[in-house]
């Protein structure tokens, strides 16, 4: 079993695809959870409340999500090498959605994203980077998420590291998505450059739900709610 799935390009081609589009699907409803911070603190807290109201349900799908980035990234590190050997054709490139920025630089861009991710991880899940600010209460007992996202993006350089990453996010599921689509076989005659689109729509959602809480710290929309 090992041999095949270290041999078989087909198998990680899938594994690509399928953990791409899982990856995707749970980005965009984490983007539209985390928008329920403009409803104010008490909205924002509440649903973090209820996200850890059973820690072994959040961990082991935490744990899960761990491994699909990392199978995610491993088998496009390994198809990349692939490809490189064996010319002329570049991992998954689509003739009829041409070759775009994104889909050269998706090595360059996966490689940024996960450095962002396990910041990411480091900053708000274990709270380690960021102790001073990460461990406030609100006045029911909650984690206050509101402060500690507030307390960190009034930090300009925190906010821009976000901005950036983010952008390298969505401009990797640009081209991902469609790709993936394409791996699955589910990309049919007519519908290609719908599903482009469909996903660099999201991927733009995606975008401007993520950055919108950093830039709206910045420019003092979103501030601290006295105790």
């Amino acid at each position: 079993m090992n041999q095949l799935f270290f041999k078989s390009s087909l198998v990680k081609k899938y594994v690509v695809a399928l953990t791409g589009v899982a990856l995707y699907g749970f980005l965009l409803i984490h983007t539209l959870g985390n928008l329920q911070i403009f409803l104010g603190s008490a909205a924002i807290n509440a649903y973090a409340s209820l996200l850890k109201a059973s820690p072994e349900i959040l961990w082991g799908f935490r744990a899960g999500l761990l491994v699909m980035v990392l199978a995610h990234g491993l088998c496009a590190a390994l198809l990349a090498i692939e490809n490189r050997r064996a010319r002329p054709a570049a991992y998954e490139r689509i003739p009829k959605f041409g070759s775009t920025v994104a889909s050269r630089t998706m090595l360059g861009t996966g490689s940024v994203i996960l450095i962002f991710v396990a910041y990411h991880i480091f900053h708000f899940t274990v709270r380690a980077t960021h102790p001073d600010i990460s461990f406030f209460h609100d006045s029911h007992g909650r984690h206050d998420v509101y402060s500690m996202v507030v307390l960190s993006f009034k930090q300009p350089a925190l906010s821009l590291f976000y901005i950036v990453g983010v952008a390298c996010v969505c401009f990797h599921l640009s081209h991902g998505v469609s790709s993936a689509f394409y791996s699955l076989g589910m990309v049919f005659a007519g519908y290609e450059r719908l599903i482009s689109r469909f996903a660099l729509a999201v991927s733009v959602f995606i975008f401007c739900g993520m950055s919108s809480v950093p830039i709206a710290v910045m420019f003092g929309i979103l501030k601290l709610v006295p105790s």
